[in-house]
């Protein structure tokens, strides 16, 4: 890929890095990390680094973009990113244990109000005195109709 810049008068044509390039470097640094492009209605399309996890969706290791969101030009950049991150301690592995534990707590958190809203709307259900069903019948009808006579609230 050439990348061509204008500056002035002058033209500099130079020799930018191809996907595949990045692609080895990255799988240098891990076996599992690829680079994938995405889409953004705003920016349009930028590439991110992906760490493939076998049969769950990959997981979103960087992405490469300005803190505006506009894209960043695919360069040898994205590999010395991950290459300082590593240095700093930080490993892909790492990465996943803890988007996992991430995953996790959400997940328990999400669960835990689903338990607490079932259980608000169960409880008075089951500490409610219940009452007896009364036998409809004609006998009963007689009954009340005697006892309201006398002058009872029935």
């Amino acid at each position: 890929m050439f990348r061509v810049e204008q500056y002035g008068g002058f033209t500099l044509v130079s020799h930018g890095a191809e996907k595949e390039d990045i692609d080895k470097a990255l799988r240098r640094l891990d076996d599992r990390l690829f680079l994938d492009p995405e889409y953004d209605p705003r920016s349009g399309v930028f590439w991110t680094v992906k760490y493939f996890r076998g049969d769950q969706y990959p997981l979103l290791i960087t992405d490469w973009r300005e803190s505006s969101g506009a894209p960043k030009e695919l360069g040898w950049a994205i590999v010395d990113d991950l290459k300082r991150r590593e240095g700093k301690g930080w490993t892909v592995a790492a990465e996943v244990v803890e988007a996992n534990r991430r995953l996790r707590d959400e997940r328990e958190r999400d669960s835990a109000a689903g338990y607490s809203e079932v259980a608000g709307d169960m409880f008075p259900r089951l500490l409610r005195p219940r009452k007896t069903i009364q036998p409809r019948s004609q006998a009963l009808r007689m009954m009340r109709d005697k006892q309201r006579a006398r002058g009872e609230n029935v």
